[in-house]
């Protein structure tokens, strides 16, 4: 992801599964990866994306435009909303 201009932070403490997600959700991280045993066997990465809660299993290469499109898309949004 680094290589392809995605910024990361890897969360490698022995917490349990909801406070590594907590952590993700507190700093307001778009995306939270997950790489265990089942994907690294099967070359894969598991996605949850914060915002929507879907959560996808594919490989990073698939994932990479996904990830990249929805930065993007947050970008271009304005950062002061007047209502």
């Amino acid at each position: 992801l680094r290589r392809e201009g995605i910024r990361t932070q890897i969360y490698m403490e022995k917490k349990k599964f909801k406070a590594k997600i907590g952590y993700a959700d507190k700093l307001h991280m778009p995306f939270a990866l997950f790489l265990g045993e089942d994907e690294i066997a099967n070359g894969t990465v598991t996605v949850k994306n914060m915002v929507t809660g879907e959560q996808t299993t594919d490989t990073v290469a698939a994932l990479v435009p996904v990830i990249r499109a929805t930065i993007e898309a947050k970008r271009a949004e304005p950062i002061i909303v007047i209502k």
